[in-house]
């Protein structure tokens, strides 16, 4: 057995390199997680660690959404797959048990916040040089921006990474962590346009909440309200004029989502193509066939392609389909509101045949997506209908309370941090199902664990 002390001095290195790992997405965090194990395994009584996690409410309802993927393995059918998601999703289950043996003092607690910190501004550093060097040979400027900017992880991920990161930095400086202005003021600006840049509409979206907010927050205390207004305006007008440049993929994925809520507003189906609000429709479809106890661990995504198949119409039924799409169209308010707004609404109004040609084209459209979905096997792209579909009901409501009650306890004593966590996670898990790829679960389960149950009691009520 490993004395105590070599044992919270052994795990904090180790928690070190998980956190650069994290922030950087390279093997370095299942190195750390893997060692960190096995250190547990040699120096934690089993008992202990039940008696510990049994006082945690929040920490004990995502050990059990994790419980009921195992438990749902029993009716899964994919089992191939079920094991590789049953591993993907193992920190669920490790990190709260090796965390609750490990004690860290307040500044071992910022030291690993902080080396998190550095690697996703140095992550983001080498996107910047790569994309630098891709724009010389090219010279096309799209290098700098969206998938193309990444370099070993999806652009949402890194976007949502960057996005803690500076609520991170901001932290650490309130907490009186000795950081140099220049510098703090720098990473803020740089890791804010490289959010921009990555193109991921979510994260902008939670930085235009998080940044007024803090702002105005912050000149408040010291009774200027109006003057930290004026510059939460100042910095929003400069993100709209960033996005808004010309001939970037920005600027087209921004008039993508305006196209895609006018679209949601209207619910005009013949006209909208953004591919989440087709995936959320046959994801609450496969949610509504296995309701209570969900597909299993390893079929909700064949679920969802098989429902995604069934939208792709064949040769034989192309006239019937054609026809029953042209007899929606006419009877159907807000898709002829649409087709009023078109250049060739009164050739479609004055001829028959034209709105066979608009049917055409919408099933010719829709035969494509689907096609698309079925070959690349989309997930739901929203980690609340993904674990709806997959374990059930309960699943569904246990990540609820974790979400609610962690927010909840962190407002309640002002853990600040943990709040903006939780927020930034909660706004990501709407358009991506994080819980399915290593850099989502990696990032997820390591920060809810290690900021609900490593953080010490000294940092809260004092931000």
């Amino acid at each position: 057995m490993i004395q105590k002390k070599y044992f919270n001095t052994t795990a904090y290195y180790l928690l070190l390199i998980i956190a650069f790992g994290i922030g950087t997405q390279t093997v370095l965090y299942k190195v750390g997680i893997i060692f960190l194990l096995f250190l547990w395994l040699f120096s934690s009584s089993l008992k202990e660690t039940i008696n510990e996690l049994r006082l945690n409410k929040q920490i004990v309802s995502l050990i059990l959404v994790y419980a009921l993927y195992v438990v749902s393995f029993l009716w899964s059918t994919d089992i191939s797959f079920a094991y590789k998601d049953l591993l993907l999703k193992s920190p669920l289950l490790l990190f709260p048990l090796i965390f609750s043996s490990i004690r860290l003092s307040k500044i071992q607690f910022l030291n690993v916040v902080l080396i998190f910190v550095i690697a996703s501004f140095l992550i983001n550093l080498a996107s910047i040089i790569n994309s630098f060097f891709i724009f010389l040979h090219t010279n096309d400027l799209n290098s700098f921006y969206y998938q193309q900017l990444t370099i070993n992880i999806h652009s949402a991920y890194q976007a949502t990474i960057t996005c803690f990161s500076i609520c991170c930095i901001i932290y650490l400086k309130h907490k009186g962590f000795k950081i140099n202005d220049l510098i703090f003021y720098f990473f803020v600006f740089f890791q804010a346009l490289i959010i921009l840049l990555l193109s991921s509409r979510m994260q902008i979206l939670i930085m235009a909440i998080i940044a007024p907010v803090f702002i105005i927050s912050r000149y408040s205390m010291s009774r200027q309200f109006f003057k930290g207004l004026i510059y939460s305006l100042i910095v929003l007008l400069s993100s709209y004029l960033f996005i808004n440049i010309p001939s970037s993929s920005l600027k087209f994925r921004y008039a993508q989502s305006k196209k895609t809520v006018s679209n949601i507003a209207l619910d005009v189906k013949y006209k909208h193509t953004e591919p989440r609000g087709l995936i959320w429709r046959h994801g609450i479809e496969v949610i509504k066939d296995n309701f209570f106890i969900g597909t299993g661990v390893g079929d909700a995504k064949n679920e969802l392609v098989k429902k995604y198949k069934k939208e792709i119409i064949k040769k034989d039924n192309i006239v019937p389909a054609i026809d029953s799409i042209s007899n929606a169209i006419k009877k159907d308010p807000n898709a002829l509101r649409y087709l009023a707004n078109n250049n060739t609404y009164k050739e479609i109004k004055q001829q028959e045949n034209k709105i066979k040609e608009f049917a055409k084209r919408i099933l010719k459209r829709n035969n494509y997506v689907y096609t698309n979905f079925s070959k690349k096997k989309y997930n739901f792209h929203n980690q609340f209908l993904q674990t709806f579909a997959t374990i059930g009901l309960t699943g569904f409501l246990l990540l609820m309370y974790f979400i609610f009650s962690t927010a909840h306890r962190a407002f309640y004593v002002r853990d600040y941090l943990s709040l903006a966590f939780i927020f930034i996670i909660s706004f990501s898990l709407v358009t991506e199902s994080m819980l399915e790829r290593h850099a989502g679960v990696s990032f997820f389960s390591f920060f809810a664990f290690f900021l609900t149950m490593l953080n010490p009691k000294s940092l809260y009520k004092s931000f």
